[in-house]
């Protein structure tokens, strides 16, 4: 995952590239965090609240993923 001030771009192995234009998730917890961040994308303003949202939907409902969710914020302008 490449994030820049030009957008946020998922890189895969064949040199694909996909641009992402709200929120992204790989993984095995993928699809369960898609549909936590979908579902508070409109109601929440924080960016990292919704990312640990569905990190933490993803641990709790996904048998192969599990806590601790651990979640930083970096400011890209500074």
């Amino acid at each position: 995952l490449v994030v820049n001030p030009h957008g946020i771009f998922h890189l895969l192995t064949y040199r694909e590239v996909i641009e992402v234009d709200r929120f992204w998730a790989i993984g095995s917890g993928a699809d369960v965090a898609l549909g936590a961040m979908h579902a508070l994308y409109d109601r929440l303003d924080d960016p990292l609240e919704i990312a640990r949202a569905g990190a933490q939907a993803a641990a709790e409902l996904e048998i192969t993923c599990g806590p601790p969710v651990e979640a930083e914020s970096v400011d890209l302008l500074a």
